[in-house]
């Protein structure tokens, strides 16, 4: 399970990032389905919103189910993130849980 305060690198070679905040248990449409006019929605995945170790924040990943170790897009199979350490130092914000919308 990832979580706030985890350090996360991608299988693309991004990272790391310092995950501020996750969204779970979204069952929305991939957003390029979505722009193409497919609403179907995907299995249950979290959306994280990260922060470079710079502090720049902005980041996202998302479409990821959590539950495996690393965790693996439910989009694009082969792609995945994976928690390669932990801030301990890191506050994180108190947020509401929200469905993400596109449009």
């Amino acid at each position: 399970m990832i979580l706030p305060g985890d350090i996360v690198k991608t299988s693309y070679g991004t990272g790391p990032f310092l995950v501020t905040r996750v969204l779970r248990d979204c069952t929305c449409a991939h957003f390029v389905n979505r722009i193409n006019g497919n609403d179907t929605p995907l299995p249950r995945h979290i959306h994280i919103e990260c922060d470079d170790m710079n502090g720049k924040s902005g980041y996202g990943l998302g479409y990821y189910d959590d539950s495996t170790t690393p965790a693996r897009s439910v989009y694009k199979l082969d792609d995945y993130v994976d928690v390669v350490g932990h801030d301990e130092n890191f506050k994180p914000s108190v947020a509401p849980e929200e469905q993400l919308s596109l449009f």
